[in-house]
């Protein structure tokens, strides 16, 4: 008899330890998926934070291309006479370069070519305008 009692003892044994062991590798499992949405959720943060920043600057930064052919008008309507084409021009392409140089990560080739060719095409139409008043 003596010998079945220390195998029911051992067996009792051997199944705690795996159910100790399987409670182990649970509670493991679960810690590691917790972490796993917490990054995620931060790195998401973190990503619509520099997305909304690169946003804003953008806006900024088109803001001031929109608003600079009305002071450029501005100039020209307070001294027609002094204000020639070629310094506009020149200014135009002064605001390109500062806009292509400056830290506008996301504008591309391409980006920078139409905004070259809209201010080309802003030239244009002020020195037409420039000519049919001078007629």
């Amino acid at each position: 008899m003596k010998p079945d009692k220390h195998l029911v003892g051992a067996l009792g044994i051997i199944l705690t330890t795996m159910a100790l062991i399987a409670l182990t590798w649970i509670g493991t499992l679960r810690s590691i998926q917790a972490q796993r949405m917490e990054t995620a959720a931060r790195v998401n943060a973190t990503l619509s934070n520099q997305t909304l920043t690169l946003s804003q600057q953008i806006n900024r930064q088109l803001l001031a291309l929109d608003q600079t052919p009305g002071m450029f008008a501005a100039a020209w309507q307070a001294d027609p006479a002094g204000y020639g084409m070629a310094a506009l021009e020149t200014r135009l392409r002064m605001i390109l370069a500062a806009v292509h140089a400056g830290d506008m990560m996301a504008l591309t080739a391409a980006s920078v070519a139409a905004v070259e060719a809209d201010l080309t095409e802003a030239t244009r139409l002020l020195r037409d305008a420039v000519s049919m008043e001078a007629v």
